[in-house]
């Protein structure tokens, strides 16, 4: 919860297929996991709440392929609403 996240959205720009990399949002206090995605396509999108009571992590990748991801949030820390910043990151 910094600079005032209220979305994170995660796109895979991998172009072949990895094993791994699934992302897990949990409950804070209980550690209960609400939900695992499995984003494999080429383009495909995730969009997730950012909140005080959640927590999320992506597992490792295995294998010899990587997982390319593009990683950005939308905040309410300035006047417009929508601003959205965000990085690329590679992984295994």
């Amino acid at each position: 919860m910094i600079e005032g996240r209220l979305v994170a959205m995660s796109v895979n720009l991998s172009t072949k297929s990895y094993q791994g990399g699934v992302l897990q949002i949990r409950k804070k206090k209980s550690h209960q996991v609400i939900a695992e995605i499995q984003n494999v396509g080429l383009g495909d999108a995730v969009l997730f709440r950012v909140s005080e009571e959640l927590e999320h992590r992506v597992t490792s990748v295995q294998g010899g392929l990587a997982k390319v991801t593009f990683a950005g949030w939308f905040d309410a820390s300035n006047d417009d609403f929508w601003s959205f910043r965000g990085n690329l990151k590679r992984s295994g």
